[in-house]
């Protein structure tokens, strides 16, 4: 449903390796989607969950590159995934 940009120089050993920086596996500076139901479910959900600026009574993560990677990892590990990646 989408395609995206990594900062990654070598993503076929490097996209989702737990030693890099969470915000470094998308960049989300280009994503170029194909809309469906179940991908607008995925974003709204997104936004919804990271709209305001507070979480919990804490300041949220400013970073929504490193927000959204977060969210996309955390969507790969249930069971079964909600997002699957491939290169």
């Amino acid at each position: 449903d989408m395609e995206v940009m990594t900062d990654h120089f070598f993503p076929r050993d490097q996209l989702w390796a737990t030693w890099l920086r969470d915000a470094e596996h998308i960049n989300t500076g280009f994503i170029y989607s194909r809309p469906s139901p179940r991908l607008v479910r995925f974003l709204v959900e997104f936004l919804d969950a990271n709209y305001y600026d507070v979480d919990a009574g804490g300041i949220r993560d400013g970073m929504d590159q490193r927000v959204f990677n977060k969210w996309v990892m955390a969507a790969m590990d249930t069971n079964p995934p909600e997002a699957i990646s491939y290169y």
